[in-house]
């Protein structure tokens, strides 16, 4: 093992010895990085259902028979539509949980947490045009390096599973284009109550980068160009 890699397992190792109660966002932004470039070993080839209800792949920084490459096997993960379970033992918190968004959108932009009101890197993906006559509220075109077809068709499958027909989305912004919300529209025979509506949200978000706002749209609005999921 060069020096270089002997640095990186030594920083990833210092970096889990931090207590829990202490692990805040800076604590996070170091240990993001630190795993990126470390050893990573799969300690079993099938996904584990969590407590939350979705599919985890079980992984650890320890030395095992498994040796990943990671970017492959978050490849796999994001077309497999599973998250990534850090150290993970029997009656105690794992090091840290990646939700299937997570994954995805590391292998799309380079980084596990986008930093919140890129405006610049935002705009490279997005294509807007005015709604009708406002000019506060803007409409995108959701290009696949906004949403990769690969998460819709999982984003699909988790819906239908719970029995979610026909689902539509869109994309809309303020006029600033700062703040997203990427919306949801779900047949009126649904009948979500809102207790139900926000449940649903909560769950689609886990499929999503952490940035990324959700909402559900009331009715099926011509002028917010929803379209098939």
């Amino acid at each position: 093992m060069s020096l270089t890699e002997n640095l990186i397992v030594k920083s990833m190792s210092e970096i889990l010895k931090t207590p829990s109660p202490k692990r805040n966002l800076e604590w996070e932004e170091s240990f993001l990085k630190s795993f990126a470039a470390s050893e990573v070993f799969l300690r079993s080839d099938a996904p584990f259902m969590g407590p939350d209800g979705f599919s985890y792949m079980d992984v650890t920084t320890d030395k095992g028979e498994q040796k990943l490459k990671l970017e492959d096997f978050l490849a796999w993960c994001a077309h497999s539509g599973v998250g990534l379970v850090l150290n993970l033992q029997k009656n105690k918190t794992p090091d840290y949980v990646f939700n299937y968004g997570m994954l995805w959108n590391y292998l799309l932009r380079g980084s596990f947490v986008n930093k919140r009101n890129t405006k610049e890197s935002d705009n490279k993906n997005l294509d807007p045009s005015k709604i009708g006559s406002s000019t506060t509220l803007l409409v995108h075109k959701i290009l696949e390096g906004y949403l990769p077809q690969y998460v819709r068709e999982n984003l699909k499958e988790f819906l239908l599973s719970n029995k979610i027909n026909n689902t539509k989305i869109g994309l809309v912004s303020k006029g600033d284009q700062t703040d997203y919300e990427l919306l949801f529209y779900f047949s009126a025979s649904l009948k979500l109550s809102e207790k139900d509506s926000k449940t649903l949200l909560e769950s689609l978000s886990w499929f999503l980068p952490l940035d990324y706002n959700v909402a559900v749209a009331l009715k099926d609005d011509k002028s917010l160009h929803l379209e098939d999921l």
